[in-house]
């Protein structure tokens, strides 16, 4: 089973909508540890996004079946490493997806990423499922 996502997103963009929201729209779709990690710099606030929504890609689901707050995009040293939690790791559970590898690329103001899921299910449909 091979399972693929990819988005791009606009560190500007991010920014103006998050200076904009009189509520807490960082606290919303970013974990406290993504938030720390990314220290206030916008590009890597958007390439956490990205990765966030490629997953859900991968996964075959959108927001809404998934809490954005349930994929943990951090670095570790250069590297970003994608965690799953609560209904992110049941749907990749119900597609027997076990192994995750991303990749994020900056150019000017876009950011894009890329992630693959693999594992030894069959290529299910999970709306079927119980996630």
């Amino acid at each position: 089973m091979i399972r693929i996502g990819v988005d791009i997103s606009s560190p500007s963009a991010l920014e103006r909508r998050a200076t904009r929201s009189r509520a807490d729209f960082i606290g919303r779709f970013w974990t406290a540890d993504e938030i720390a990690d990314a220290r206030g710099r916008y590009h890597l606030l958007a390439s956490q996004w990205s990765v966030k929504e490629a997953t859900m890609k991968a996964l075959g689901v959108g927001i809404g079946r998934i809490d954005p707050l349930d994929i943990e995009t951090l670095h570790v040293g250069t590297r970003p490493d994608l965690r799953l939690h609560r209904s992110a790791h049941k749907v990749a559970s119900t597609l027997a997806l076990t192994q995750w590898n991303i990749s994020v690329a900056r150019e000017d103001n876009w950011v894009v990423a890329f992630v693959l899921g693999t594992g030894g299910g069959s290529d299910g449909d999970v709306s079927r499922s119980n996630a």
